[in-house]
């Protein structure tokens, strides 16, 4: 059975991204486009950004259809137990280097630490109950949540189901939509066309 916190998984996640967007429009940063540190927090988003939304797309192609029913332990799941939360991750921290401060992807990270680590324990709980020593012996062998190639294994081919990979892939698009939102309005800062409460490293 699914717990409380996997079930308000995404709703926290969607208030705690909005909460964040909003003061997107009142913070700007203290390093100029062009400077050094500012050019390499930008490419260092789009890069982990990019890194987050594939990772995710590959993690939903592998699972979608098979999730829970069926112990996944395959392609992007043989490198890690928690893979689409590893690239949620990446993804959220490149967003927020979008605003081209240190600030923000900080607090992205905290966030992650404080609650997802109560979100996958729930969800190895219940993992546990419906797959028992194999899953168990999957533990044993594989990495909680840093990707390592060292058992490295995938399928030829699998069934994915449609609707379960097209839903999760309209997720990946909210990176996206987010990435240009905070990129937006640090320039709009910058440019002095909104004004800025907030000066943040």
């Amino acid at each position: 059975m699914t717990s409380t916190v996997e079930k308000w998984r995404k709703r926290v996640t969607a208030i705690v991204t909005g909460f964040w967007l909003l003061a997107a429009t009142i913070v700007g940063t203290s390093w100029k486009e062009q400077s050094p540190v500012g050019l390499t927090l930008f490419v260092f988003a789009c890069l982990l950004m990019g890194v987050g939304v594939i990772g995710r797309t590959w993690c939903l192609a592998t699972i979608a259809g098979r999730k829970t029913a069926e112990l996944v332990t395959d392609g992007p799941y043989s490198l890690c137990q928690n893979p689409l939360y590893f690239f949620s991750a990446v993804g959220a921290i490149g967003v927020g280097m979008a605003s081209c401060s240190f600030v923000f992807p900080t607090l992205v990270l905290v966030g992650f630490l404080l609650y997802y680590p109560s979100v996958i324990r729930s969800e190895a709980r219940r993992l546990t109950e419906l797959h028992g020593e194999p899953y168990l012996a999957y533990r044993r062998t594989t990495s909680l949540l840093i990707p390592s190639f060292a058992h490295f294994r995938e399928q030829p081919e699998h069934h994915i189901q449609g609707r379960a990979l097209r839903r999760g892939s309209f997720d990946a698009i909210w990176f996206f939509v987010a990435f240009a939102w905070m990129h937006v309005f640090t320039e709009l800062h910058r440019s002095g066309h909104v004004p800025t409460w907030y000066v943040l490293p």
